[in-house]
């Protein structure tokens, strides 16, 4: 639904609607926290509920609609202004999310994290960048998510997050096994912090990753080649070469050594990861004899999105089950 009428010409269509499993209400404007309730009292079988961009949604009815919806797993609040208080009131324990998105939700803090994820520890993926103007998101709420296994954990976007440190970002890491897609952004700060991240990474396809000042390109390309075996896209943002030779060797080293790898994104800031690319990106594919594979500034999304959602329903042409 991209509108809705009155909230009695809502409630009449959704009182028929008690089989719904998939609500997607993306960038309706007049949606608001009226329709959850309304949605809460009439579609107890709701599994996904995307209301992303829906300005007008606070969140004050999520405790009835967690406490209705039973089998809820999927919630995707990116872009709303869902409150810290109303995070504050849910139990979140009633519902075993497994999908959840609340990407610049500017309305959040760290209590409301601390409140929320560490009771979410069925996640499959989990998407905060940008959470609370990037600072909801801090050492101590990854610390309280530390305490338990995150074992279906298989996408995280942490990106413009910029309370976190690497040692606390590598320690919950290694309570995630299942990790196959990972945006950092510039949590890690040093050559020691990447090295101890990727270390316990060897399932790793997807890796998105911002230049901090001490790490080096080529520095990302050993890295990587070394712990993941199985990475399928790499995307560098803001980073430059100081010394080209050393960046170019080691990249032919990367795309040698990791057969899966089909995409690289650079975003380099300087004359050689700019203007050059294509340049270094032919003489990197000879070198290597892969011509499979993709070296270019072109941005690159790592994150597939929620899999119980209307867009994969379309897509698959089927339910998921």
């Amino acid at each position: 639904m991209d509108s809705v009428g009155t909230t009695g010409e809502l409630e009449r269509i959704f009182v028929t609607q008690r089989n719904l499993r998939i609500v997607h209400c993306q960038n309706c404007v007049s949606f608001n926290d009226t329709h959850v309730d309304i949605l809460a009292s009439c579609c107890p079988k709701l599994e996904s509920l995307c209301l992303t961009g829906c300005i007008y949604v606070t969140g004050s009815s999520f405790p009835r609609l967690l406490a209705e919806c039973k089998h809820l797993r999927t919630l995707l609040l990116s872009c709303t202004r869902l409150r810290n208080s109303s995070i504050m009131r849910t139990d979140w324990s009633r519902v075993s999310l497994t999908e959840l998105d609340i990407s610049y939700c500017y309305g959040i803090g760290e209590a409301g994290l601390m409140e929320m994820l560490p009771k979410l520890t069925q996640l499959r993926y989990l998407q905060l960048s940008f959470c609370g103007w990037g600072r909801a998101l801090s050492d101590e709420v990854m610390k309280a998510m530390s305490q338990s296994y995150y074992q279906k954990l298989d996408s995280l976007d942490i990106h413009s997050s910029f309370n976190i440190t690497g040692d606390t970002l590598c320690k919950f890491v290694r309570r995630c096994p299942g990790l196959t897609t990972l945006c950092v952004g510039s949590a890690i700060a040093s050559n020691e912090d990447l090295e101890a991240l990727l270390t316990g990474l060897h399932n790793l396809k997807h890796f998105y990753i911002t230049k901090q000042a001490t790490i080096k390109t080529e520095t990302v390309f050993t890295y990587v080649k070394r712990f993941c075996h199985r990475i399928e896209t790499l995307a560098l943002y803001n980073f430059y070469a100081v010394t080209r030779h050393r960046v170019e060797e080691a990249l032919i080293e990367l795309v040698e050594a990791c057969k899966f790898l089909k995409v690289l994104c650079i975003r380099g800031t300087n004359v050689p990861l700019r203007t050059e690319l294509a340049h270094m990106a032919n003489k990197v594919k000879n070198c290597a004899k892969r011509n499979d594979i993709e070296i270019s500034r072109r941005p690159h999304f790592l994150l597939s999105g929620a899999k119980l959602c209307l867009d994969s329903v379309v897509k698959n042409s089927i339910f998921p089950t």
